[in-house]
């Protein structure tokens, strides 16, 4: 989907109270986010931005553009070179296009291993009935947010709606998780495209070329 600069200054708010110096901050991203046009921010990735910033970045995608990672997030085998390794993950409109629906637990799973105690998960996702429809299949809203936060070691940051998707903050304080039966009764099934962590691939690039 793509960072908007409101985007990033949500996530920024949310971190910088915890982490108010981001050199040497290990960072994942799940997709290897594009950066909408904006005249106060010249990077076109999420990688250059946050790089920029200080934090050692790693993108994943099947697609492997640009210096991401090759990785299925319905895969735990893909992930276990990084048990509690990051302080900031990113999930921003990709984890709602993993496939199968099984493996919607999995990735939220590979989300949370990944995670350091103490770490902050950041993601963004489909709000069930303000988010387009055909967007995807898979939907949420804050009662799915609130029920993966209550059954997990997670303490609550912070949520919020902007251009249609929710944003919405945890930070690490264990290794509970939630189970895959309690996080899937809450996931809203919808008609839509089926696809990897991105059905645009190479193509999403082109589309979000800054203006010039």
């Amino acid at each position: 989907m793509g960072y908007k600069p409101s985007y990033l200054n949500w996530m920024n708010e949310q971190i910088n109270p915890i982490y108010p110096n981001a050199n040497g901050l290990k960072m994942l991203e799940l997709g290897n986010q594009v950066i909408r046009p904006d005249k106060q921010i010249h990077e076109t990735t999420g990688k250059a931005y946050f790089t920029r910033l200080g934090y050692e970045h790693t993108s994943v995608d099947l697609n492997g553009l640009d210096g991401a990672l090759v990785k299925d997030l319905s895969k735990l085998e893909d992930f276990t070179e990084f048990k509690n390794y990051f302080d900031v993950i990113t999930n921003a409109g990709t984890i709602e296009h993993v496939e199968p629906y099984e493996s919607q637990h999995t990735a939220f799973l590979n989300v949370h291993n990944s995670l350091k105690i103490g770490g902050i998960a950041i993601h963004i996702g489909p709000e069930l009935g303000v988010t387009k429809p055909g967007h995807c299949q898979y939907y949420y809203d804050i009662p799915f947010w609130d029920n993966m936060t209550n059954h997990s070691d997670y303490t609550f940051l912070g949520t919020t709606l902007l251009s249609r998707w929710r944003l919405y903050a945890v930070r690490k304080t264990g290794d509970k998780f939630i189970d895959a039966d309690q996080l899937h009764s809450k996931i809203h099934r919808m008609k839509g495209p089926k696809g990897g962590m991105y059905i645009d691939g190479k193509d999403k690039k082109a589309k979000n070329k800054l203006k010039t």
